[in-house]
């Protein structure tokens, strides 16, 4: 999907991983590295609207994992109320999810 990443501008790329993710074709491990780009360039709006396309078009034994990133995400933006719903929507996933239950422990 990224193969010639040398060639193409960050919008084309952040287009072709959107697609993907809109499609079902991204991969846990390149979302997870795009996420991380974003975030530490402080784009999260940019990184849950990323993560939310994910979650709505993928079916992956990672979901869990990916709502506690996207609680993590949003809280970074100050949504709270985001947060806490993407937190209790892992648990509702994976009951023993710990991460999710500490965050929303200390909301």
């Amino acid at each position: 999907m990224i193969a010639n990443v040398a060639e193409e501008t960050p919008v084309e790329i952040m287009r072709k991983v959107f697609t993907a993710a809109s499609q079902g074709t991204l991969d846990h491990p390149t979302l997870m590295m795009v996420i991380k780009l974003l975030n530490d360039a402080g784009n999260y709006s940019l990184s849950s609207e990323l993560l939310r396309t994910w979650l709505a078009h993928t079916n992956s034994p990672l979901l869990n994992i990916v709502y506690c990133d996207l609680g993590d995400v949003l809280l970074k933006m100050n949504d709270k109320t985001g947060a806490e719903q993407a937190y209790r929507r892992s648990l509702q996933i994976n009951p023993g999810n710990h991460r999710a239950q500490v965050a929303l422990a200390v909301l």
